[in-house]
């Protein structure tokens, strides 16, 4: 009885960690692509921030350090930066508050 429960445990498991594998009908490591009449000319980001040509200007040839990176975001006007850097600058005045000196 007991070697029985050992074998239906096992079993159990095998098939559970079985049917986490790829099934055999989505053969390869392709990602799935969207047809050439869906693509738009310009990505969803670039039209949220209103750049035309941004793919075109900041393509996988062209490196830029991350200070550069920084430097660009930051020379955005403010209701384009990232909420992300916006909610940093206010979170470290937060933390960091500007000290008051007194004049003696």
């Amino acid at each position: 009885m007991a070697n029985f429960i050992s074998l239906l445990a096992f079993l159990t498991l095998l098939i559970c960690v079985n049917g986490q594998a790829r099934p055999f009908y989505a053969s390869g490591s392709s990602y799935p692509i969207v047809l050439p009449q869906y693509q738009q000319e310009e990505s969803d980001l670039a039209q949220k921030m209103g750049f035309s040509g941004f793919d075109k200007k900041f393509t996988s040839t062209t490196t830029y350090t991350e200070g550069e990176w920084i430097s660009w975001i930051k020379s955005l006007p403010r209701e384009k930066q990232p909420f992300a850097l916006i909610n940093a600058e206010h979170l470290n005045n937060l933390r960091n508050p500007p000290r008051q000196y007194k004049r003696v």
